[in-house]
């Protein structure tokens, strides 16, 4: 995969949501760039020229990682009552991407993240940062995925070390 495109056809640009019938698309434009802006800082064109790179190691290595990033049949199955392949799921990833930037090696770190708790129904989940909507299906509140995503995946990663 050529550098810069771990995202490549990746993203829909056009709507802000994933519809059901989408084989291609994994997270909108609106929110990865949302999600972007609410975790991230940049004060200069240096920093940014590394989140890129960064990030586009990050996704490359998550989007082969996550199956249900990769295959759309497991991706529409795991939505009936999982977090992992939903667009607003990219709320919490890019929240790992930034705990995860700190860390030497981080690659190793990733397979913590499927010792999340990703089932829509979940306490952790349903109620707080999760809501149902008018239409059978989920809203989201952005912030407090983020908030918790990042306490989740950090008790991860510290028992992780610990255990090293």
């Amino acid at each position: 995969m050529e550098k810069g495109r771990a995202l490549h056809e990746r993203v829909e640009i056009v709507k802000n949501t994933i519809s059901k019938r989408d084989t291609k698309h994994i997270v909108s434009f609106a929110t990865l760039v949302n999600a972007l802006n609410m975790v991230y800082v940049v004060d200069n064109e240096e920093e940014l020229d590394k989140l890129i790179e960064y990030l586009d190691e990050f996704f490359k290595e998550l989007i082969n990682f996550i199956s249900e990033l990769q295959d759309y049949d497991k991706r529409l199955e795991s939505k009936e009552h999982s977090l992992i392949g939903e667009n607003f799921m990219f709320y919490g990833y890019v929240a790992i991407s930034q705990i995860l930037s700190s860390v030497p090696d981080w690659r190793e770190k990733m397979p913590l993240i499927l010792q999340l708790d990703f089932r829509k129904d979940s306490k952790l989940w349903y109620g707080k940062i999760t809501k149902r909507g008018e239409n059978k299906g989920y809203s989201i509140i952005r912030r407090a995925m983020i908030n918790r995503i990042n306490k989740e995946f950090t008790d991860l990663l510290f028992q992780s070390n610990k255990e090293s």
